[in-house]
């Protein structure tokens, strides 16, 4: 029963790896590309740079906040699992 919950709470632990993955991938790379897309437009103003990229914009708007919550539902996820994991082997020593 043990080994059961052991293997269920390593495969948790690396699905909690790949959420934090996943956040930070959605969370970084359009910022990213946004900003390298402002520094490289030219020497146009900086507003009129922004409405030309306001497809980026609006792509930055909607990924960052999906990404941000994805990075720190992995974090809680990788938390609670550590402890369980932490505990269940405590248990086992006992």
């Amino acid at each position: 029963m043990a080994e059961t919950n052991k293997e269920a709470l390593q495969a948790s632990l690396k699905t909690a790896n790949m959420l934090m993955g996943v956040g930070m991938l959605l969370s970084i790379v359009p910022t990213g590309l946004t900003l390298v897309s402002i520094v490289i437009s030219g020497d146009e103003a900086f507003w009129s740079r922004l409405a030309s990229l306001g497809w980026s914009f609006f792509v930055t708007a909607l990924l960052l906040p999906v990404g941000m919550a994805l990075l720190f539902f992995g974090f809680g996820k990788l938390a609670a699992t550590k402890r369980t994991l932490k505990a269940l082997d405590e248990a086992d020593e006992d």
